[in-house]
């Protein structure tokens, strides 16, 4: 695991007043708190990616994930500033979330089967389930995980898988 200090170069997003650098945008999606978090987002990124990726093809997959990330702590930021709860943040989650999303989008009816719990699940209920969960952890607070951060780059793969299905965007 890259560890969140790289030679004294903090890579986690931290607020300004504890030393904010613009880096800290892109490198924030690549550091982890632990292994387990590290586990989960590779997890959902080995089920949902390759899906997603073969259909886009690798650059506008690339692009889904990239901006993504960057929606994800977009939204962390406006929201913390907003409610005045700014905390540091890092992870590949926001950016897990949009192409999740991204897959749910174009497949809402594919069946799925959870590792935990063990269940099939109807795709568009997964999310559903997961939005509502962000949405109640983000106003609830103080859990340490960064809701808005999933939300807002769930939004940011629902906005451009849509986009792409209507022929509105390439690159």
């Amino acid at each position: 695991i890259i560890r969140n200090y790289f030679q004294g170069i903090q890579l986690a997003f931290v607020p300004p007043e504890h030393g904010f650098q613009p880096y800290q945008l892109v490198t924030q999606m690549f550091v982890h708190s632990d292994i387990q978090h590290l586990f989960w987002n590779m997890l959902q990124l080995f089920f949902f990616g390759p899906y997603l990726e073969k259909l886009l093809g690798s650059r506008k997959f690339l692009f889904l994930y990239l901006i993504s990330g960057f929606a994800a702590i977009a939204a962390h930021i406006i929201i913390g500033y907003s409610m005045g709860e700014l905390a540091g943040a890092r992870g590949a989650s926001g950016a897990i979330f949009g192409v999740l999303i991204g897959f749910i989008t174009l497949f809402p009816n594919m069946m799925l089967n959870l590792i935990i719990p063990p269940v099939r699940i109807r795709a568009i209920y997964l999310a559903i389930g997961l939005i509502a969960l962000d949405l109640f952890g983000g106003f609830r607070g103080g859990t340490g995980i960064a809701h808005f951060a999933h939300l807002g780059g769930a939004l940011m793969g629902f906005i451009m898988v849509t986009m792409w299905k209507k022929g509105k965007f390439n690159i």
